[in-house]
């Protein structure tokens, strides 16, 4: 009987928490599949040191944001949304890819 009960709370458990996470999948916005592209940005490596108290002491913590290659695209209105969208890119792609030019997601399944 205990065996049964535990096994009924888990499918019940395991059931929420797809359809929560389902809800959270659905909810969240895909990034639009082209667009020309209006600006290029380079952000430089740089270090964060913010410091945390443990106990009586004070620890300080480093963190290290890596280079970062951005583009900013103009959606072309093909999903029916205008404005525009950062594309985090390597920076490979960043040199290949000009001012001007129409860029398009490589994979546009979900």
């Amino acid at each position: 009987m205990d065996k049964a009960i535990n096994s009924l709370i888990a499918v019940v458990v395991i059931a929420i928490t797809i359809g929560f996470g389902m809800m959270v999948w659905e909810a969240c916005e895909p990034t639009p599949v082209r667009g020309v592209v209006v600006k290029k940005q380079h952000r430089s490596q740089w270090i964060q040191v913010s410091n945390i108290m443990v106990g009586k002491v004070i620890v300080p913590q480093t963190i290290v944001h890596p280079e970062q290659w951005d583009l900013v695209v103009q959606n072309d209105g093909t999903t029916g949304e205008t404005g525009q969208f950062l594309v985090i890119t390597s920076r490979a792609e960043w040199e290949q890819i000009m001012v001007g030019d129409v860029w398009q997601k490589a994979d546009t399944s979900r």
